[in-house]
């Protein structure tokens, strides 16, 4: 059975190890709350406000995130792999070692965000906002960077092998020694980007600004 629990006031709540796996928790406050390993694969997270959460080791596969306030939170080894964070706010939350693969991220802002070890293979992650944000051995292969905002980021030693980064802005980004095999840069703004050592094989940079 699922649980209801919309607009439940959680806040600062230790939750360790529960199992709240399919529950409504929809508009949920849960800022503060300590969720560290907690099953939280299904849950209808729609809107809820996770701001400063600790969901280490969490699971959260296929959960609805859509539009959620993530703000500050530590996702670290949690795994999210499928989860709709379709418009979540993730500004300045911890990503590391974090498993994002198959998840929908359209249009996140993710400024701020610390990206050690992320990884976002086959995520949808098209017109995300990355403003200032930190990666570190990061994998996005074959994910859809599309329209996204890469400015000024430091993407040292990133895999984005067949990724689609189709009139992504990256201008004065730093992609010393990134694997771009088969990545999709048609149209991509280049400007002043450091490319130095980047593995450029078989990429379209077709329509490509690269002055």
């Amino acid at each position: 059975k699922q649980a209801w629990m919309q607009e439940t006031f959680l806040r600062k709540a230790i939750l360790n190890k529960a199992n709240l796996s399919n529950a409504r928790l929809s508009d949920a406050d849960l800022r503060w709350a300590v969720l560290r390993e907690t099953d939280l694969g299904g849950t209808n997270l729609r809107g809820a406000n996770l701001e400063n959460a600790d969901l280490t080791g969490a699971n959260l596969e296929n959960a609805d995130l859509t539009g959620a306030r993530l703000g500050r939170a530590d996702f670290t080894e949690a795994n999210l792999t499928g989860a709709n964070l379709t418009g979540a706010q993730l500004d300045g939350a911890n990503l590391k070692d974090t498993t994002l693969t198959k998840a929908n991220l359209h249009g996140a802002n993710l400024k701020q965000t610390h990206l050690y070890k992320t990884d976002c293979t086959r995520a949808n992650l098209s017109s995300a906002n990355f403003d200032r944000a930190t990666f570190y051995n990061a994998i996005f292969n074959e994910a859809d960077l599309s329209y996204a905002n890469l400015k000024q980021v430091d993407l040292v030693l990133t895999s984005l092998i067949g990724a689609n980064l189709n009139t992504a802005s990256l201008e004065h980004t730093n992609l010393n020694k990134v694997d771009l095999n088969a990545a999709n840069l048609n149209m991509a703004i280049l400007t002043s980007a450091n490319l130095i050592g980047a593995n450029l094989s078989d990429v379209d940079l077709s329509n490509a600004d690269l002055t």
